[in-house]
């Protein structure tokens, strides 16, 4: 069972780091202008 959890904790692991780096290039990418986030009516 301890394998397992540990399995489970490293999957859990990379998923909030790509989630992390995700974030950051939407960011990125929000700052520099290469999306448009104005929100429109």
């Amino acid at each position: 069972m301890s394998l397992q959890r540990e399995n489970n904790s490293g999957e859990a692991q990379r998923a909030i780091d790509l989630l992390q780096e995700w974030r950051s290039a939407l960011i990125s990418a929000a700052v520099t202008g290469k999306i448009d986030v104005r929100k429109t009516t």
